[in-house]
């Protein structure tokens, strides 16, 4: 197994790419058989809550049970603020063995107290709707205007046709 030269990121993107990547992540540090390891932590939650942080930190004190490395992996919809100031402490403190990744959807929903202790990697979305939503987020004013009017476009299009259809 490879160790990281990091000991915490955070993942930003689709639930597929973060699982992928994640995956991809837990492979390298820990070998294939990670996800059945006793020093392999995962949680997949709708709010990572100040009590959620208290239990990882304090599965973070421990020492690996099977091998030379702990890994967390926290996947989340939203984390709370005072769940982020308690990672914080956790992530500042954490042991050379201790690897830590959250992923969110939204990088907007992290501290940058907290952002600036991980490597943060932004997956792109493979999903077709959600990589023209982003594309349209990300876009200048007149990019959004271009891609409103194609949509009102394609909209109207649409409508007519299914006009057309009950006609006959």
């Amino acid at each position: 197994m490879n160790r990281s030269p990091h000991h915490a990121y955070l993942l930003v993107g689709g639930e597929k790419e973060i699982i992928s990547r994640a995956d991809e992540l837990s492979l390298n540090l820990m070998g294939p058989l990670f996800s059945v390891s006793a020093d392999y932590y995962f949680r997949d939650l709708d709010t990572f809550s100040v009590d959620d942080a208290r239990i990882i930190s304090a599965e973070m004190s421990r020492s690996p049970i099977s091998g030379e490395s702990r890994l967390f992996v926290i996947q989340a919809r939203s984390i709370t603020v005072p769940a982020q100031n308690a990672l914080l402490k956790a992530i500042e403190e954490a042991a050379d063995f201790i690897t830590i990744i959250i992923a969110l959807p939204r990088r907007d929903n992290i501290l940058n107290t907290l952002a600036s202790r991980m490597v943060i990697e932004i997956l792109p979305f493979q999903n077709e709707s959600l990589a023209k939503a982003q594309k349209f987020l990300e876009g200048s004013i007149g990019e959004r205007l271009k891609l409103w009017n194609s949509f009102l476009e394609k909209e109207k299009k649409e409508n007519e046709n299914s006009h057309k259809k009950r006609l006959v």
